[in-house]
């Protein structure tokens, strides 16, 4: 059995069973009138197009979405995205089938698609992804295309459109908001003085710090005018908001930077972070005298007239998996949907658990989750293209074993790939170096060993995928 494969597409179907399309969403009590429709992360057009799909009539729409963000291009016809394709040393293999979420728009359906900006519709604007183009066949969706994973000018006028519409409902108004990941870099307003460059220079430090997304979302928040509830809190409208869920613990305090969710977090807690990661002394002045003087406390109280309702998570893309795995002749275990950690011991505790897991059929092991990478070097590569290279050394001489590691949406790190899969045949004596220079994308480029799917059109964290002979 070709092990490697078989990880590729069981990965697949996990990204395929939280693709937004195939979700349920419960908007029974919004048939009655017309909606405001918002929304913001890598999902918002699928899960709108599902929404139109179940009947929900819109009134008016702003959904902010990523722009150009590296994309796979493909050959094949839209109709089949069934053939994506995987990097290689030599290049893309259109040999290797995943199972993706069967599209049926053809090309000529994009000349439907409005690109806005805030002031009206552009020629020139940046182009939605790939995927994101193929899940959109309805010209009544505004969608502006924003800027990840860091925010840009374009994040603030996501932010002041989305700040400006919710504000203007009235109370018997009512607004259905999507939310998923992305949204913390996609929609963004400092609070001044704080200036974007600044926000964005503190956001990079964390990302390279090794810091959580739970602890990124923390400084966020306090630097921010319309995240941790701050958009809830200037709309008296009632509202649902749709989330999927790409944070541990789906914690909705944490996805997207909660921009409709209460806040428990504190000013000092934005403050411990930035020192626990060695940041506070480098961040520019207005940060600290922002946080410091707390004069824009986050929210505290839920806002009862918006409620929140999870849609998917990592443990849905966990389930589907284990399910298909089973079917393929595999002993499907899932460890977990809560691993974090940084990737060197991350990869030890997955080596630890393999050794206590025996089986007479192939045992395959799923965990989900979201590791760290402190990033000393500077080279090129993501977290679960690391995480691969650091399972690899620490399952040296354990046997015959294939491991892939991948994000479901579609992107690693600052990477054009999703991820890896790798056997105990691609550990190589040049590894060291390739980890020390945090240069993993390389490595696996080198070897062959690269995933590159393109976009997802979703993000439920990661999912790792362990084979055991």
């Amino acid at each position: 059995m070709d092990h490697k494969a078989a990880a590729r597409s069981l990965f697949a179907c996990g990204v395929a069973a939280v693709q937004p399309e195939h979700l349920h969403y419960d908007v029974e009590a919004f048939r009655r009138q017309e909606i405001t429709l918002l929304g913001s992360g890598k999902a918002v057009v699928g899960m709108a197009k599902a929404l139109l799909a179940q009947g929900v009539r819109v009134k008016e729409s702003f959904l902010v979405a990523p722009g150009d963000i590296m994309v796979t291009p493909l050959e094949q016809s839209p109709k089949s995205y069934a053939n994506a394709k995987f990097c290689s040393a030599e290049g893309s293999r259109a040999d290797v089938t995943i199972m993706v979420t069967p599209l049926e728009q053809s090309p000529k359906s994009y000349a439907n698609a409005k690109f806005c900006s805030a002031q009206g519709s552009r020629a020139d604007e940046p182009r939605l992804n790939f995927l994101d183009l193929m899940a959109l066949d309805v010209p009544e969706l505004n969608i502006f295309a924003s800027s990840h994973p860091l925010p840009s000018a374009r994040s603030v006028e996501a932010a002041e459109k989305l700040m400006k519409m919710i504000s203007a409902l009235n109370e018997d108004e009512v607004f259905i908001y999507l939310l998923s990941g992305g949204t913390s870099a996609l929609v963004e307003k400092p609070i001044p003085p704080v200036r974007l460059e600044d926000f964005t220079a503190v956001s990079e430090a964390l990302l390279q710090s090794g810091a959580s997304i739970d602890e990124m979302n923390i400084v966020r928040k306090h630097l921010s005018m319309i995240k941790g509830g701050r958009l809830a809190a200037l709309t008296k409208a009632k509202g649902k908001v749709f989330v999927i869920s790409d944070v541990i613990g789906d914690d909705l305090e944490a996805i997207g930077s909660a921009p409709l969710f209460c806040d428990s977090s504190t000013c000092a807690d934005a403050k411990r972070v930035l020192v626990q990661y060695g940041l506070w002394d480098s961040v520019n002045t207005s940060v600290r005298n922002l946080l410091e003087e707390c004069s824009h406390e986050t929210p505290k109280v839920v806002d009862p007239g918006i409620v929140h309702e999870v849609v998917a998570s990592n443990k849905t893309a966990l389930e589907a998996i284990a399910a298909e795995a089973e079917k393929a002749g595999y002993r499907a275990k899932i460890v977990t949907d809560r691993l974090r950690g940084d990737v060197r011991d991350v990869a030890k505790e997955i080596a630890r658990i393999a050794q206590f897991h025996e089986a007479d059929t192939p045992l395959c092991l799923l965990f989900g989750g979201e590791t760290t990478v402190q990033v000393r070097g500077s080279g090129k590569g993501g977290r679960n293209q690391e995480l691969a290279l650091w399972v690899l050394k620490a399952m040296r001489g354990e046997g015959r074993f294939t491991f892939l590691s991948g994000g479901t949406d579609g992107r690693d790190g600052m990477s054009d790939a999703a991820g890896a899969v790798v056997d105990e045949s691609d550990l190589h004596e040049d590894i060291d170096r390739y980890l020390d220079n945090n240069d993993s994308y390389h490595y696996h480029q080198k070897y062959g060993t690269l995933i590159c799917t393109g976009a997802s059109g979703t993000n439920v964290m990661d999912i790792m995928i362990l084979i055991k002979e």
